[in-house]
């Protein structure tokens, strides 16, 4: 056997070793998601598996949601309202605050009106962006 041939049966056997070891880059209870740099090599980024909460639900759990009713007004806190009348429009308290006062009652009339759980926004106090 040459020394050519013994070298490339080596780099086969430790480029087989190394491929098996990426198949599993993460400890248990781990995920890869994405690379990142670590000194001068690229490391796969390994996150808890619970982590995965999407960012964006999470700033909707934190933002301050307000209740408003048929004038306009801002009621209180989402959820509070007493059983037995018609559901109120709910909003983050800062998207409240943008709207006039007219485009407030105008969304929460079109909430009330409706017998549905999720009503869209009317136009003027901008509905969901696809």
């Amino acid at each position: 056997m040459k020394k050519s041939e013994l070298r490339q049966i080596i780099r086969e056997t430790i480029i087989e070793t190394i491929s098996k070891e990426t198949i599993n880059e993460c400890w248990k209870g781990y995920v890869k998601k994405g690379m990142k740099k670590k000194g001068n090599k690229m490391v796969p980024n390994c996150v808890p598996q619970n982590e995965e909460v999407d960012e964006n639900l999470n700033q909707w759990f934190k933002d301050d949601w307000v209740r408003v009713d048929t004038q306009g007004n801002i009621a209180g806190k989402c959820g509070t309202m007493k059983k037995g009348k018609k559901t109120q429009r709910c909003l983050p308290k800062s998207k409240a605050q943008s709207l006039s006062k007219k485009q407030r009652a105008s969304t929460s009339k079109k909430k009330t009106k409706s017998s549905k759980q999720y009503v869209s926004n009317t136009k003027a106090a901008g509905g969901r962006k696809k």
